[in-house]
């Protein structure tokens, strides 16, 4: 006699229908993956703009020298600027006061309380004058978030 054992196997229509299974779930997750990624390049980009703007409050009251930063929607980069002996503005050799690009997904608006030179936007923190007061929204696809600067103190708002 002879003895057969069965062996159980995925037919193909199994197969496909798992397949079609996977590929709607995907499609309908995509969407959301990528919306939560934009937020977090938004939220990269508002924590380094702070940092660098706290380091720029730090350095005028530690060193006592003017410090600018600057926001150049020309080319797209951040910076900060502090003056030499003759009063000339130059870009901070420090890794924190480079040239930064913008996130390339975002959108810069509704600046308030800088002064302009070209198609730079500027905040001088004078450690002999009253520190400044400003703001500026950074606008993605589906997320908007305003920086607030008052006086020394640096916040971050979601807007919705």
């Amino acid at each position: 006699m002879i003895n057969r054992r069965f062996h159980r196997a995925f037919t193909l229509l199994e197969l496909v229908i798992v397949l079609a299974i996977i590929a709607t779930m995907i499609i309908v997750v995509a969407p959301y993956a990528s919306r939560s990624n934009e937020g977090l390049q938004l939220n990269n980009q508002m924590q380094e703009f702070a940092n660098t703007l706290r380091y720029a409050i730090d350095y005028a009251e530690t060193n006592g020298k003017q410090v600018r930063f600057v926001m150049d929607t020309n080319r797209n980069f951040f910076y900060l600027e502090t003056v030499d002996e003759n009063g000339v503005f130059s870009i901070m050799p420090t890794s924190i006061g480079r040239e930064k690009p913008f996130n390339s997904n975002c959108t810069i608006m509704n600046i308030d309380g800088f002064e302009m030179e070209g198609q730079s936007y500027f905040l001088l923190f004078n450690p002999t004058k009253e520190w400044p007061t400003a703001n500026f929204t950074i606008l993605g696809e589906d997320f908007k978030k305003t920086l607030n600067i008052i006086t020394k103190t640096i916040s971050i708002k979601d807007n919705v």
